[in-house]
């Protein structure tokens, strides 16, 4: 681990952190294992603090932590991968305001028609990336903020998570690009694929982290002003076409297989008393939904406070009321369910 350590050091003195985005500069880092936790000058016991992929408060400062449990990235990836999770403490420093709902994305609404105008969305993204059109831009712009008053509350929530991880996507890349410049080509092209495969739109948490990514892509290297969301736009140009891909059998593949995981699951897993708590703790990249049911894969955190929660690690499924943090039921997952 130490030498794991070492190497991601060395890696990361060759990135020009101001270079990347105004004022952004190295933090401190960590990577742990289900035992201990490695810093640059000390090894300390793994605690609850230490989950997930993230950046969080240690010793009154922000720290990117990096969990190599199963531990199977390329040195030049996870390097960049810090600088990503670096960037999720400069945010925290500089007081970012666009952090999402997370309960929003968790129950983001099953809507056909809204996902059908994100993929065309996310098609004219595609098309900019390596072939700048200002016609094409700005019916990128006018199409979102159109949906955007169809429907507020889901692309709100798509656009903070696009400035919040979308945004830690660009600069992973970009530090990327400065430490192994032919893995930065495959990254960037693997998030236009993403944006082009139908399959994945309806994941619109991890779809956004493209978009985003993209988007800040196309606006840096074209010298663009960021886009403000609120300001009136023009009509779309009808003629425009991208894409005429039927996405309904994708999305009732998608979403039934989520149903059936969750109720497959309940039928064979064992009750908590924990009723009335709040769900402090998730992971919102893996969290599913199915009515007012959430499948968390790896943990959940949950108490009456958030300074006394407690994690679990393991598969959950707790029941929100009112698709709020307030936990109406929640079970543990045996084994035997897991991935069926």
């Amino acid at each position: 681990m130490q030498k794991i350590y070492h190497e991601i050091s060395q890696r990361l003195k060759k990135v020009d952190f101001n270079g990347i985005f105004p004022h952004f500069h190295p933090f401190r880092f960590a990577l742990y294992d289900n035992e201990k936790v490695y810093f640059a000058d000390s090894i300390i016991p793994k605690d609850d603090r230490f989950i997930g992929n993230t950046a969080i408060q240690y010793n009154q400062e922000w720290v990117a932590i990096w969990n190599l449990v199963d531990y199977n990235y390329n040195l030049d990836s996870l390097s960049a991968c810090m600088v990503h999770e670096m960037f999720h403490a400069y945010q925290q420093e500089t007081n970012e305001k666009r952090f999402p709902d997370e309960m929003m994305g968790c129950f983001y609404p099953r809507n056909l028609d809204n996902f059908y105008q994100k993929y065309r969305e996310n098609l004219l993204l595609a098309k900019l990336v390596h072939k700048f059109d200002d016609i094409v831009w700005q019916n990128f712009i006018n199409l979102r903020k159109n949906r955007l008053k169809l429907y507020p509350q889901c692309v709100d929530y798509e656009i903070k998570i696009e400035a919040i991880e979308g945004m830690a996507v660009y600069v992973e890349l970009e530090a990327l690009k400065m430490i192994n410049s032919e893995l930065y080509r495959i990254k960037l092209n693997k998030c236009i694929s993403n944006l082009k495969n139908p399959n994945l739109i309806f994941n619109i948490r991890r779809i956004s982290y493209d978009s985003g990514s993209i988007i800040q892509s196309i606006i840096h290297n074209n010298q663009l002003e960021q886009i403000e969301w609120d300001e009136e736009s023009s009509v779309l140009d009808s003629e425009i076409h991208v894409s005429s891909v039927d996405l309904g059998a994708s999305f009732q593949k998608y979403y039934d297989k989520i149903d059936k995981r969750i109720n497959n699951n309940l039928e064979q897993a064992e009750k908590l008393e924990i009723s009335g708590m709040t769900l402090f703790g998730f992971d919102p990249y893996n969290v599913r939904s199915s009515g007012s049911y959430l499948y968390h894969p790896h943990f959940i955190g949950y108490g009456v406070n958030e300074k006394d929660s407690r994690f679990q690690m393991g598969t959950y499924i707790t029941k929100m009321k009112d698709h709020s943090r307030i936990i109406e039921e929640a079970y543990r997952v045996i084994a035997k369910g897991k991935n069926e």
